[in-house]
Formats: C-alpha cells, sequence, structure tokens
C-alpha cells in the first residue's frame, strides 16, 4: 500500500510503517501525560513536573508590641523573627512535620533565609544576634523555604510537595511546631509578661499548583519529537531502498502533467499561498503582541493558530496528493541539525526537571520550547512547499514586504504613530497587548522604535536580513527602470532600519555586503556610487540617524549597552560551567529574575550547554554551506538568489550577538524561511513545470535573425 494509492514504487513508504510511528509516538506520549488507577478508576493526568505550593505569613511580637514601643531592652522581634526561622530547620521541628504528613524522620529538607539582611547592633555583650547561615537548597520532594523580611519581624514559611494539599498540611505543621517551641521557651525561661514573644498570623494559609498542566504539553512535544524521528528514519530506509535497486523519484503514470504555469502564483496548489500570507505576517502584524482568547500552546499567541492551519494543509497534501504536486521532504543535514538542537533543547529540560520545577522555571521553559517548536515545524513546511521557480516570486513578495515594514517604520520615527500596532488593535480588539515603552526613550537617548515586532532590536534585524536580497537585484538588474526601483527598495530597507537608532541596524546588513563582496569583488565599483547616493536617500528619510550611528560606533567602547553586553561574560560563569553540557534548561535563564544577556549564544551556552550552542552553529554553516553549492554552479536563475539568502544567513547570525533572537519569533521565522528557500534552490524543478524553452538570437545577417529553442538546464 502506498499514501496516494495503487502499486507501491521501492521509494514509497509504506502505511503500515508510518502508523505503527504513530502508534508509537501516541504511546509514549500518553505515557507521560496519564496513568492508569484503580482508585477512582480511570485513567488520570500523571501530573508531571506539577507541584503544590503553600505560603503563610506571622508577624513576630511581643505583648507590649515593641513595633510601637521601640525602646524596650530585649532582643527584639527582629531577631527572635530570625531565630525562628533557624529553629525551623533543626530536626525537631522538621521531624514533626514529617510525622504530620506519615513520612520517616528526615523526608522533610528546609533552607533558608534567602533575603534577610540584619544590620541592628548587639544589645548587650550577654545575648549575641544569631546569624543565618548561607541556605543551600535541599534535594527533597518536600521542602521547607523559612525566609525573614529586611529589618521587619515578619516570617514568611513556604513549602512544596507533590500536591497542594501536602504543601498546606506542611505550613501548617511548621506553624504548630513553633507555637509549642515558643511556649515551651517562655515556660522554662519565664520573662516579663511585657517582652514575652507573640506570634501574630496574618491570614489563612494560601497554596497552589504550579505546572498543572505541564505533563500534557512535555507529552505533546516529546509525540511530535517522536513523529519527525520516526519519518526520517523510514524516509531515509526508503531513499536507501530505491538507491539499492536503481530506482529514482518519478512522475506517478496515471499523474496528468501539470501546466508549464504551476508554479506561484499562478497555481491552485495551497501551500505556497499560505506561505506567502504567513510572510506577510511577519512583517505586517505586530503577531507577538496578540493573545487569542484560545486554548492553544504558548498562550494562544496569534502565529500558532496560523502555523497550525499551515500544518494541517501541508499533512493533508502530504497524504492525498501525488506526483509534483505532493510536497517533496528531502532529508539534509540542516534538517538533521535543526531536529538535534530540538531535541538537545527537550533533554536540557528533561534532565533539570527536578531543579527547574523548584524554582518554579520549568513552565517558562515548556514556553520557549513550544516556540521552537514552531520555528521547526515552519522549516519542515518551507523546505518541502516551495518549489526552484518559485523562489525569485517569493524573493520579490519578501522585499515588497520589507519595504512596506521599512516604510511604516519610518513613518513612526517621524510622526510617533505606529500604524502596524494601530491596525493590529482594529483587527484584534482587546487583544493587543502595547509596549509600555513605545515612543520613549533608552538609557543613552534613543527613542524606542517598534515597527511590527516587539523589540526595536528584532526590528532591526528583520529589516537588515532584507537588504541582501535587495543589493543582489540590484547588481544583476537589467535596465535602468529595475536598478531605481530596487536601489529605491534598498534606500528604504536602510533608512527604516537606521530608524531604529541601534548599532545592529549598520553592523548586520555590513556583514550581508561583505559576504556579497566575497563572492563577486568587482561589484564594489557598482556599489560605490550606489552608496553615496543611499546616503543622500537615508539622510532625507531618517535625517539625523547616520550622524547618530556614526557617534556610537566611534563611542562603541564606552556607550551603555556595549558595557552591559561585556559585563555579561563573567556574571554568568558559574551558570555555564555548573552545567557544561546540556545546560541548565533551554531558555530558562529568565531576564526579569537574573540578567538581561542581549546574546543568543551567551543564553544558549547557559541553557542548552556547549553542544546545544553547537549544534545550533552547525544549522547557520550548514544552510550558508548548502547556498554556497548553488552559488558555484553558476545558474543565472538560481545562484543569485541563493548568494542572497547565504548573505542573510551571515546577518542572521551576527544578529544572535547583539539580542536572543530566539526570544522574539519574527526574525527566527524569517531566518527559518530563507534556509528553506536555500534548500529548494537545490532541488530539482518538476519535469511538468519547467518553463518553455527560452528563444535566443544566434549570429546572423540583420535581416531576419533566427531564432533556435535553447532548453533551460534542469539539475540531476
Amino acid at each position: 500500500m502506498r499514501l496516494g494509492g495503487g502499486p507501491r514504487r521501492p521509494h514509497s513508504i509504506p502505511r503500515r510503517q508510518l502508523a505503527i510511528v504513530l502508534a508509537l509516538a501516541t504511546l509514549f506520549g500518553l505515557y507521560i501525560a496519564c496513568r492508569p488507577s484503580l482508585s477512582p478508576p480511570g485513567v488520570h493526568e500523571r501530573g508531571l513536573f506539577a507541584h503544590g505550593v503553600a505560603k503563610s505569613e506571622i508577624l513576630v511580637d511581643t505583648t507590649t508590641s515593641d513595633l510601637v514601643d521601640r525602646d524596650q531592652d530585649v532582643l527584639g522581634p527582629p531577631s527572635l523573627a530570625l531565630t525562628y526561622a533557624l529553629y525551623l530547620q533543626t530536626d525537631p521541628a522538621r521531624g514533626m512535620v514529617a510525622a504530620r504528613l506519615g513520612l520517616p524522620p528526615g523526608a522533610v529538607a528546609a533552607s533558608g533565609p534567602f533575603t534577610y539582611v540584619l544590620k541592628r547592633p548587639n544589645l548587650t555583650v550577654a545575648r549575641q544576634i544569631p546569624v543565618a547561615k548561607t541556605p543551600v537548597p535541599k534535594d527533597s520532594k518536600y521542602r521547607l523555604l523559612l525566609d525573614v523580611a529586611e529589618a521587619r519581624p515578619m516570617l514568611t514559611i513556604y513549602a512544596e510537595a507533590p500536591t497542594q494539599r501536602e504543601a498546606r498540611v506542611m505550613v501548617g505543621a511548621a506553624e504548630d511546631a513553633l507555637r509549642r517551641y515558643v511556649d515551651f521557651q517562655q515556660k522554662s525561661f519565664p520573662i516579663n509578661e511585657e517582652s514575652r514573644s507573640v506570634l501574630r498570623k496574618l491570614g489563612p494559609i494560601d497554596g497552589a499548583t504550579v505546572n498543572r498542566h505541564a505533563g500534557i504539553q512535555f507529552a505533546i512535544a516529546m509525540f511530535l519529537l517522536t513523529c519527525v524521528t520516526g519519518f526520517v528514519i523510514i524516509y531515509r530506509r526508503a531513499r536507501r531502498r530505491s538507491a539499492a535497486v536503481g530506482v529514482g523519484p518519478r512522475e506517478d503514470p496515471e499523474d496528468p502533467p501539470n501546466p508549464a504555469t504551476d508554479n506561484w502564483p499562478h497555481t491552485k496548489r495551497l501551500m505556497p499561498w499560505a506561505l506567502a500570507g504567513f510572510l506577510c505576517m511577519l512583517y505586517l502584524i505586530p503577531f507577538a503582541a496578540v493573545t487569542l482568547p484560545l486554548p492553544l500552546p504558548g498562550d494562544g499567541v496569534l502565529d500558532r493558530p496560523v502555523l497550525m492551519a499551515i500544518a494541517g494543509l501541508w499533512i493533508i497534501a502530504l497524504v492525498s496528493m501525488r506526483g509534483s504536486a505532493r510536497p517533496h521532504i528531502r532529508f539534509t543535514r540542516v534538517h538533521l541539525a535543526v531536529l538535534i538542537f530540538f531535541t538537545i533543547c527537550c533533554l536540557s529540560l528533561a534532565v533539570n526537571a527536578d531543579e527547574l520545577a523548584a524554582r518554579g522555571e520549568f513552565g517558562l521553559g515548556l514556553k520557549k520550547l513550544i516556540l521552537i517548536g514552531s520555528y521547526v515545524l515552519f522549516f519542515l513546511i518551507v523546505a518541502s512547499g516551495i518549489r526552484p521557480l518559485e523562489v525569485q516570486r517569493f524573493v520579490k513578495l519578501l522585499l515588497v514586504l520589507a519595504s512596506l515594514a521599512a516604510l511604516g517604520t519610518i513613518i513612526e520615527f517621524r510622526f510617533d504613530f505606529n500604524v502596524f500596532y494601530w491596525v493590529a488593535t482594529k483587527m484584534f480588539p482587546g487583544m493587543v497587548a502595547m509596549p509600555a515603552d513605545m515612543f520613549g526613550v533608552d538609557e543613552i537617548g534613543r527613542v524606542n522604535i517598534y515597527g511590527p515586532t516587539s523589540l526595536p532590536l528584532e526590528l532591526a534585524g528583520l529589516l537588515a536580513m532584507a537588504v541582501p536580497f535587495a543589493i543582489v537585484q540590484l547588481l544583476d538588474a537589467e535596465d535602468r527602470r529595475h536598478r531605481l526601483i530596487y536601489g529605491a527598495i534598498l534606500a528604504i530597507l536602510l533608512a527604516g532600519a537606521f530608524s531604529t537608532g541601534k548599532k545592529t541596524s549598520i553592523l548586520v546588513p555590513a556583514l550581508g555586503v561583505l559576504l556579497i563582496l566575497a563572492y563577486r569583488p568587482r561589484a564594489l565599483r557598482r556599489l560605490i556610487p550606489v552608496g553615496l547616493c543611499l546616503t543622500v536617500l537615508i539622510n532625507v528619510l531618517a535625517p539625523g540617524m547616520l550622524w547618530s550611528l556614526y557617534f556610537q560606533l566611534v563611542n562603541f567602547g564606552n556607550v551603555q549597552s556595549t558595557q552591559d553586553r561585556a559585563s555579561d561574560y563573567d556574571a554568568v560563569g558559574f551558570d555555564f560551567s555548573s552545567h557544561l553540557l546540556i545546560g541548565r534548561g533551554f531558555k530558562t535563564f529568565d531576564p526579569h529574575v537574573y540578567r538581561v544577556l542581549d546574546n543568543e549564544f551567551l543564553g544558549l551556552l547557559i541553557g542548552v550547554g556547549l553542544l546545544g550552542m553547537l549544534v545550533y552553529s552547525s544549522i547557520l554553516v550548514f544552510a550558508a554551506t548548502a547556498a554556497h553549492r548553488t552559488i558555484r554552479r553558476g545558474d543565472p536563475m538560481r545562484a543569485p538568489h541563493a548568494l542572497a539568502a547565504s548573505a542573510a544567513i551571515a546577518t542572521y547570525g551576527l544578529a544572535n550577538a547583539f539580542f536572543d533572537v530566539l526570544s522574539f519569533p519574527h526574525v527566527p521565522y524569517l531566518m527559518f524561511f530563507i534556509a528553506g528557500m536555500i534548500l529548494a534552490l537545490r532541488e530539482p524543478q518538476p519535469a511538468a513545470d519547467l518553463p518553455p524553452p527560452l528563444l535566443v538570437r544566434t549570429r546572423a545577417p540583420a535581416t531576419g535573425p533566427p531564432l533556435r529553442p535553447v532548453p533551460e538546464p534542469v539539475e540531476a
């Protein structure tokens, strides 16, 4: 049996193997997410990575309230609060909590306080203020964390347990143990009634369940990973089998020949139209700020339902279409590197799951894992859904959309009006999260320009990646009209990027220009006069920004943003060295909690370790290598686009050194789209889809020059 019906060829993929992979992936996902139970009967959520937490606050005071009378000659409630926090870490106190849970002694771990800083001097020589030891987290499912507020007699009891009920029981048991200790101390050592300790509980015990559905989401990720891995193995085996018997891919005999115009946009195939719509969303809609009220992975961000719809079309085409209409999946080194990187991201979370759950960071890593899974799925769709002759059309669409985005950025810079967010609020009322600092000023006086993105640096990278395509089109323009058009597009793109005021906007496209000159050194003479004209146009479109960028580059080492990036390397050395190989968990280094790194490579070293960072870098290297082969073949219909795509990949790689690219989806989506186009350029065009032979003139007298057909070269 084969997917399209009819007799099975040696290189086709049988349905039985696909069904086996789907069944194994489903069983694996169900095993992770669910567990059978007899009490109560049925299948229940396993609760993987979920745990319960509870909290209680106690005000430590005296009978006459030291908070009112600060002249009492007593140790003081702040010191008592610290003493009680240290007592709850002793073996008798932890044993009482464990007994309440029905656990053996020593099953409950305790640590703290973490935020206590006591600066009050000693009151007497005989009574020294107790010193808090350095808190060390304990490896246990049942944890107590005792914290004391700075300079306030507030004792906070945190508890963590497998369930919320057990966490509440732990907090209640700790409170009872503390009250028994205080009563015993006051009975054993009589003191004045005015100086007796009083524990005032502030409200009931609060409890919650953390990562309630994290197990299901992780199971979905493992299901997809298993499916992709199984499909790749089956596909590779089918190709080896076809190579062994000498059978290559060919058209189905029952397929009618496609017309020569069956290439986007002159096609009824839905896949290229869907990809074109997604590309429009990348450049024109701030989709990362749009959250739909749908129960989707990743908080219902707009790109998820759109990508799921495209993935549905892709799967339907794979299963139902035959011949050239079916997406052609060819497994390359880029595919292998992408899948290995996704696997490392999953493993980094699975290996450090307990530690991440204890810190409350597993949910963040899981959301970022879903995002990287979206990138992987989008890449697989693009690499198999675009034909070689369609790349040129998509390049033109990319330049048009990038020009519109740049024009909107220039309008925002000149008139303080963001047309992209304004349109999004009209399209999705009440669902758009506007940036809090839009039109604000950063630490060195630059106005925050967002465009259709969530970060000015992201906007600069998004526009910079389109610059190489405009340069190559300008160099290959056949007449003056096309040179003027592409020159204007290049000026608009650079003016829009420079309007952000970021050094990234000039450093990143500069690398793309250097790569183009490395392949075409003679183009330098043509680019020099173009550069002079661009300087004038950019000053007209974005006045003052060239001088601002020049000043930042001249004072590169003295700019605060540069100094902050330099300080990151020493600050995160311990996080990297403690998880050297596979990292502490993909994207769990929360910038809101720790520090903003502004360097994707540095973040990957912490999140997925040295191995993950090297595999991520290999994705860019393999994509550039694939483009290099196409460039060297010299096909005039493919080599220019491969050169521009390779330069765009290089600009993306440099952008990773300026901000955490993978956290902002516009730029990664565009990078994987360009990588998919590079692989599409290496594929042979379906024979039925080749354009008619070109007609060129031969040397003949001026009267009636004959024409002869020249067939289009087809790659083997």
